[in-house]
């Protein structure tokens, strides 16, 4: 394993159960010094979090709300 060096713009694509999301390094408006991250995929986003590991949580998880909505939604129209 190799250390890649991240830097601003970095962008990392990554799949999750058979799910793909993209994982941003963006500049902080308010402390350039500090990066943040964002992810993005599946028709949702994270919004901006300070680690990647959260970006990337909460993004899958917002996946897995969705998920469960239209399961609801197919269920509901059926019945």
């Amino acid at each position: 394993i190799y250390p890649i060096p991240l830097r601003l713009g970095f962008q990392v694509a990554l799949k999750l159960n058979q799910k793909y999301f993209t994982v941003k390094i963006i500049r902080n408006l308010q402390n350039p010094n500090i990066t943040r991250f964002i992810c993005e995929g599946e028709e949702v986003n994270s919004g901006v979090l300070s680690s990647s590991s959260n970006a990337i949580n909460t993004a899958y998880k917002k996946h897995l709300v969705k998920i469960k909505q239209n399961t609801q939604e197919q269920y509901y129209w059926v019945s």
